[in-house]
C-alpha cells in the first residue's frame, strides 16, 4: 500500500480541494485531507460524509481532477451509509479537521409562516 510520502513524491500536484471522480466520470467529492491511508474525500455541504480512498486506487491526475481506478458500479456499497467499511474504503459521517475527529450535528426546527399582501 502506497503512503502519502511515496505518492506525493511522484505526484506533487496532488492538493486539497481537487475533485475526485470514478473512472467512468461520476464525481465522488473533493479532497478534504491527505493522510497516510489515502485521500479523505468529502461529499455534501450541510451534513458532509467523509471517505478515505487509498493512494493505490488513484489512476491519474488531470488538472484539478483525480481519477480513481474504480467504476461507480463498484462503489455502490461504499456510498451506502449503512456500510461502515467495504473493500478498503472507510466511510464516516464525522467531520474531520486535520487529525482531529469531530462529530457533525445540526438542529432541525419546523416553522409555519403565513404570507400577507400589503396594500
Amino acid at each position: 500500500m502506497l503512503t502519502k510520502e511515496e505518492f506525493t513524491k511522484t505526484h506533487p500536484e496532488l492538493r486539497l480541494d481537487m475533485k475526485v471522480y470514478t473512472r467512468n466520470g461520476e464525481k465522488l467529492g473533493e479532497i478534504e485531507d491527505l493522510n497516510d491511508q489515502g485521500l479523505v474525500v468529502g461529499k455534501g455541504w450541510l451534513l458532509p460524509k467523509f471517505s478515505t480512498i487509498p493512494y493505490d486506487d488513484i489512476l491519474e491526475i488531470r488538472g484539478n481532477r483525480v481519477i480513481i481506478s474504480r467504476k461507480s458500479s463498484e462503489m455502490e456499497g461504499w456510498r451506502r451509509e449503512e456500510s461502515a467499511e467495504r473493500e478498503g474504503y472507510e466511510r464516516s459521517g464525522e467531520e474531520r479537521a486535520g487529525t482531529e475527529t469531530k462529530e457533525a450535528r445540526t438542529s432541525v426546527h419546523e416553522e409555519e409562516l403565513q404570507a400577507e399582501k400589503r396594500e
